[in-house]
């Protein structure tokens, strides 16, 4: 007859009849129902008294309908109008219509007639944890995917992967486990992300999928503008010939409907959900292949083969160090431009070469840099990064003109002599308030993205912000922190993990610092 609960449902009794409210309650003691009954009353002014203190903590009243003063139908409908979580069973003397039509009308979950067995009774009671429970696994499941969808839409699948708990969410959300024993990953993407043409591409994506019966797991992430497919074996083969078949299905499809250029990056075939990570990288390293071979095309990981040619040569650094010392920005942007349209690319089979040229690029400006001893300092991509360096480039033309950029930079006037120092933190700014989630640092930020002097980067910021980079980066993590308590369901240690707090103890005690309460205590107030 019992039923498993998380905790003792807190139980009220109320009946005029003094007796009678001592049988009920003595019927409900005696079972094994896990309950612990707070309150008995002989009123219904008593009952709503109670439930007004305690905030309507209480899981079910059991009120007799014949009452002093407030009956059972109007408690009834009292709680009803108050929202109050309280679940109520009516018992009467009497089985009237009038009396059940009125009670389904205030949303009371039981009736029972007097005299009430004990059978009745906590069966009454045990449909009313049953019910709440399947409503405590369906809100549950309810706050998973909503929470599942709102890092979707806030996050690229690059900061997915660098949060364990939300990257399990993802993962865990695809219905069929076996979607994992073997698969690819299918990363796409457009040449155009404005919102509109991003929503456009995903409702064509969706009906796709609907129109090829394709049991594929379809992901978007608008921060990212990109989308990822699960394509398993469960939908269809995952030889290279059956996928180019499926992806240029998609080609076709959207092809007739809208003028964008689309490209996809595929995975080796993978097994488990531990290779996630490493399947959607290795569909990056694929998808870079555009940047040598164009859009509107399908590439595989197993495309990319090494690939010794030198793009850079040792006398065109030395050449370029030479064109930097004599200032002459004509000279420089040709030798870099001819990097970026050697004709040789074409015939690339991996992007290695054009990414080494860059890093060459870089490292002679650094050298030129130190020895020039202006303010900025040691840069190159970082290795393991390389992929993601390059994902967020669209062509060529858009790369050459970044590292043209970071050239004219390191020609320009040192910054203690200009008026661009405003400029420089403003890139800061903006790159924390897109990046705070990350483990980002000023050394990092200086050296990868600024191209500059970490010392004299952080000396700039303070003197133009009046804070130090970590108190300001510190200060946007809480900001966002505050808003995600107001206004989603993220539990709060998912909350800190998502604004970038490693340390859930950690956050707690900034948030307390910051706003004199706890996470807990702001969220209620």
């Amino acid at each position: 007859m019992g039923a498993e609960a998380e905790y003792k449902m807190k139980i009220v009794v109320a009946d005029d009849e003094i007796l009678a409210r001592k049988a009920i309650a003595s019927m409900l003691l005696r079972s094994d129902i896990p309950i612990e009954i707070v309150g008995e009353f002989d009123s219904g002014a008593q009952v709503l008294d109670y439930l007004n203190r305690t905030d309507g903590d209480v899981d079910i009243l059991i009120t007799d309908i014949r009452m002093m003063d407030i009956d059972g139908l109007e408690t009834s409908r009292c709680i009803m109008e108050k929202k109050y979580r309280t679940q109520v069973i009516l018992v009467s003397g009497y089985a009237e219509f009038s009396y059940a039509k009125q009670a389904i009308q205030y949303q009371v979950k039981d009736y029972l007639t007097k005299p009430i067995e004990q059978a009745a009774l906590l069966d009454a009671v045990d449909r009313i944890i049953s019910r709440k429970k399947q409503q405590e696994i369906s809100k549950n499941r309810q706050k998973e995917e909503d929470i599942l969808e709102f890092s979707k839409q806030q996050l690229s699948v690059r900061q997915l992967v660098s949060n364990e708990k939300l990257l399990n969410r993802l993962i865990e959300n695809v219905p069929d486990n076996n979607a994992w024993q073997k698969y690819r990953l299918a990363v796409i993407q457009i040449n155009d992300n404005s919102e509109e043409q991003q929503k456009k591409m995903h409702e064509l994506l969706k009906k796709w999928q609907v129109l090829h019966v394709v049991q594929t797991v379809l992901w978007h992430f608008p921060t990212g503008h990109e989308w990822v497919l699960v394509l398993s074996d469960q939908c269809k083969a995952l030889s290279e010939n059956e996928i180019r078949m499926l992806m240029n299905s998609i080609a076709i499809y959207i092809g007739f409907q809208v003028n964008f250029r689309f490209t996809v990056g595929i995975s080796d075939i993978m097994s488990g959900k531990s290779e996630f990570i490493t399947a959607y990288k290795s569909a990056i390293e694929a998808i870079n292949l555009r940047l040598i071979k164009g859009w509107n095309e399908i590439f595989f990981y197993s495309d990319i083969e090494n690939d010794s040619t030198v793009l850079f040569t040792e006398g065109q650094k030395i050449g370029l160090k030479k064109e930097l010392q004599k200032n002459n920005a004509n000279r420089v942007n040709e030798i870099v431009h001819g990097l970026f349209n050697d004709k040789r690319l074409m015939n690339l089979k991996s992007l290695d070469p054009v990414y080494q040229g860059i890093a060459d690029i870089l490292s002679t400006i650094s050298i030129y840099s130190a020895e020039a001893g202006n303010i900025w300092g040691n840069i190159g991509f970082s290795v393991q990064e390389r992929s993601y360096d390059l994902y967020r480039f669209y062509s060529m033309g858009e790369l050459e003109n970044f590292i043209i950029g970071q050239l004219e930079k390191c020609m320009s006037v040192p910054f203690e002599e200009s008026n661009d120092a405003s400029g420089i933190v403003d890139t800061v700014i903006k790159y924390v308030q897109e990046n705070y989630q990350q483990q980002i640092s000023l050394q990092d930020l200086a050296e990868r993205q600024l191209f500059m002097n970490a010392s004299y980067l952080s000396r700039l910021f303070k003197a133009t912000t009046g804070e130090t980079f970590s108190k300001y980066l510190l200060t946007i993590r809480l900001k966002e922190a505050a808003e995600l308590l107001k206004n989603s369901g993220l539990r709060i240690s998912e909350i800190g993990e998502y604004v970038g707090f490693s340390d859930s103890s950690y956050f707690i005690s900034c948030f307390r610092k910051q706003f004199h309460m706890t996470p807990k205590e702001f969220r209620h107030q």
